[in-house]
Parts: structure tokens; C-alpha cells; sequence
């Protein structure tokens, strides 16, 4: 179904997808039948641009009080409260097509909530080892299995610390736990 093409022979870093453009068209054209008019569809478009300078806003607002910056967040603060005031000035276009933006918005939050909900009861049906339990039985799957020849270097993009230098026979003896 989501057959993956690269554009590129040389380079595997641009892919294509076609059931996605499919999806795409297939969405184009429903908008355009179910719109018929291009000011229900602007109606959904200015909902939707308030709404998401709203959230921005408000995520701006969080991230500088969180880092102790305390101009910057009460200037985002301002902001914020000017965006509130264009987003609720638009809610009477929500009968007039305004509704589709919420509908869109509400597919990705959904799945958002889905995916955190499953990961909170997949991590309280785990059970946790002790941590020398799981060292014992790392080190003893480790020394049974085949390794590969030689050093490898990974670079890192944190400039905090150095790259990390791997050779096997060194691995467990000088950084059981290192991360």
C-alpha cells in the first residue's frame, strides 16, 4: 500500500509515495464538492490559522516561562491574548465551514491521545528486572554473541561531549552503562 519510491538513484534522502498524492487528490476533490463555495472554505482556512496561532502561542508562553525567561514570556503572553481575541471573533464561522478545521485538528489529536494512552498501560503492564539482574544477563548474551571486527566512530551532533568510540572488547569493561 505506501510503496515507497526514492527520486534520487544517488541520494536516499527524498522519497515518494504515491498512495499519499492519491490520498491528497482524493481529499482535494472532496473539499471542493463538500465547500462549493470559496468562502465556507475561507471560513475553515481563518479558523484554523487563529487556531494554530493560538496554540503557538500558548507553547511559546510555556517554553519561556519554563527556560525563566520572564520578558519574553509575558511579551508571548501579550501575543497570545491578542491571537485568543482574533480566534474567538472567528468562531461564528464554525457553521460555515469552520467545522472542517476542527474536524482535520481533531484526526491528529486523537491519534496523539490514542498512541500516549496505549504507551501509559503498555508501561504499567511491564515489569521492570533489577538493574544487576539485567547487567548479569546483558553481559552473558553479549559475550555469546558474534561481534564485528575492528572500531567504529559515531559522530554526535551534541558538541557537549565526544563522540562515542565503540570497540568490542572494550565496551562492558570501561562503560557498563554510558548514555
Amino acid at each position: 500500500m505506501f510503496k515507497v519510491d526514492y527520486t534520487s538513484v544517488e541520494r536516499k534522502s527524498q522519497i515518494y509515495l504515491s498512495a499519499v498524492n492519491w490520498f491528497m487528490l482524493a481529499s482535494v476533490i472532496f473539499i471542493m464538492i463538500e465547500f462549493q463555495e470559496s468562502s465556507k472554505l475561507a471560513a475553515a482556512y481563518g479558523l484554523a490559522v487563529t487556531g494554530t496561532m493560538t496554540l503557538t502561542g500558548i507553547m511559546m508562553t510555556w517554553i519561556f516561562a519554563v527556560k525563566q525567561m520572564p520578558l519574553y514570556s509575558l511579551l508571548s503572553l501579550l501575543v497570545t491574548f491578542i491571537d485568543l481575541a482574533y480566534l474567538t471573533s472567528n468562531f461564528y464561522k464554525i457553521p460555515h465551514g469552520g467545522y472542517w478545521s476542527l474536524i482535520l485538528a481533531s484526526m491528529p489529536f486523537g491519534t496523539i491521545i490514542l498512541y500516549k494512552e496505549g504507551q501509559k498501560r503498555l508501561y504499567k503492564m511491564m515489569e521492570f528486572m533489577p538493574l544487576e539482574d539485567f547487567l548479569h544477563k546483558f553481559r552473558r548474551v553479549y559475550a555469546s554473541a558474534p561481534k564485528a571486527g575492528g572500531t567504529a566512530l559515531f559522530p554526535d551532533q551534541g558538541h557537549k561531549r565526544d563522540p562515542v568510540l565503540y570497540h568490542p572488547d572494550h565496551v562492558l569493561s570501561r562503560h557498563p552503562l554510558r548514555g
